[in-house]
């Protein structure tokens, strides 16, 4: 009876031993199942990142200028869709369907609660980017490796992430070597308004080439442009934009150098204008525009004067390119002596040069106002915004 009764126990604790191990295995293939989704989930948050990101950049191109939804959508959803496929989930490449490019309004970018409203592209500051890996989607769920001994053969996986075009611009801090973006050029606040809106629209940028077309972009004339209401040595007011005193001068700024020569101002038409040249005109390396309350800071800056019409070899050379320039309200004094009030940074692409034949005529830097972001732009919540004409992206949510 004994004998028995031991081998009656042995077969329960073989039974028991069995439906534990089993158990066991099924909590440790959740287990690894569990960390390897973990990881697959971080990998879909990466790719939903970048892909953020590239697609607001889209919200910073000529479509956003022309208000065509078409042209910014496309923008954006390509370069979504090509930075996801480089940014592999699961070994994979990531393809984000259509959709899940999303266009929206935040009113107050700074603001985590502000609530993200679906908008046309063209008049969109977020982007929102969903990559997944489920079941429907264009890659399709992630199989599991051991959970499948549970009925669990597949588990989704989705991430979200929005990235704005922060158009709260406080200032602008230049790279360190300039790299040829800003330029000591300025032209007055009114004049660069109103060209924008009434400008002539005689010019394009195509596949790397200008064009002799227009494109619905309105061009502005940076330089020259007689600064101030003297006269133009025959008695009668000379043609210029500026209700300032600054006969003489032309809009090119000494920054950097006191009293540019032509080869100075060259090296910064080339060069770009650095921090270092920042220091030795305002005392710091870089502009501000807003202090920490959000009222306006002007800055007050030596002109050149005169024509300098050797300048425009250096002009030409940046013909194609993308370069920053500056916007004044007033100019005080006169010539050499002229003090520009600067309120602020615009960018444009270099269309033509012409400087010769006379002031009040043809002759002149023509530019097109592109949507500038880049990383030497200085944003905050208390600064306005500077619509589409200057921004910098960044991740939200």
């Amino acid at each position: 009876m004994v004998t028995g009764l031991r081998y009656q126990r042995h077969g329960v604790v073989v039974v028991q031993t069995a439906v534990m191990s089993a158990v066991l295995l099924g909590f440790a293939a959740l287990a690894i199942d569990i960390g390897r989704t973990a990881a697959i989930r971080a990998e879909a948050q990466r790719a939903a990142d970048a892909a953020a990101l590239a697609a607001a950049s889209g919200l910073a191109t000529d479509g956003v200028l022309t208000q065509n939804d078409t042209d910014v959508a496309e923008a954006a959803r390509s370069r979504a869709l090509a930075i996801a496929r480089r940014n592999r989930v699961f070994n994979d490449e990531t393809h984000v369907a259509e959709q899940d490019v999303e266009f929206g309004t935040i009113e107050d970018p700074w603001n985590l609660h502000s609530p993200f409203v679906p908008s046309h592209p063209s008049v969109a500051n977020a982007v929102r980017v969903t990559v997944r890996r489920s079941t429907g989607s264009p890659d399709g769920p992630i199989p599991t490796t051991f959970a499948g001994v549970l009925g669990k053969n597949w588990v989704n996986v989705e991430a979200s992430a929005t990235a704005i075009v922060d158009r709260r611009v406080a200032g602008f801090r230049p790279p360190p070597n300039g790299e040829g973006l800003l330029i000591p050029l300025t032209i007055q606040q009114q004049r660069y308004l109103d060209e924008l809106q009434n400008g002539a629209d005689t010019y394009s940028f195509e596949d790397g080439a200008v064009r002799h077309t227009g494109d619905g972009i309105r061009e502005i004339r940076l330089y020259p442009d007689k600064q101030g209401g003297g006269s133009n040595g025959k008695g009668k007011g000379s043609s210029n934009s500026n209700g300032g005193a600054g006969s003489g001068n032309f809009g090119i700024l000494n920054i950097g150098y006191a009293n540019n020569g032509v080869p100075e101002i060259e090296a910064r038409i080339l060069n770009g204008v650095t921090p270092e040249d920042f220091t030795a005109a305002i005392g710091m390396p870089e502009i501000r525009f807003v202090d920490d309350s959000g009222k306006p800071i002007t800055h007050q800056i030596d002109g050149d004067p005169g024509v300098k019409a050797g300048i425009k070899d250096a002009l030409e050379q940046r013909i194609g390119d993308v370069v920053g320039f500056f916007v004044h309200t007033t100019v005080t004094s006169h010539g050499a002596n002229a003090q520009f009030t600067v309120v602020g940074i615009g960018f444009g692409r270099v269309l033509a040069v012409d400087l010769t034949g006379s002031v009040n005529g043809a002759k002149g830097l023509i530019l097109q106002p592109v949507a500038y972001e880049g990383s030497s732009v200085i944003t905050a919540p208390y600064a306005p915004s500077a619509g589409a004409y200057v921004s910098r992206i960044r991740l939200v949510r």
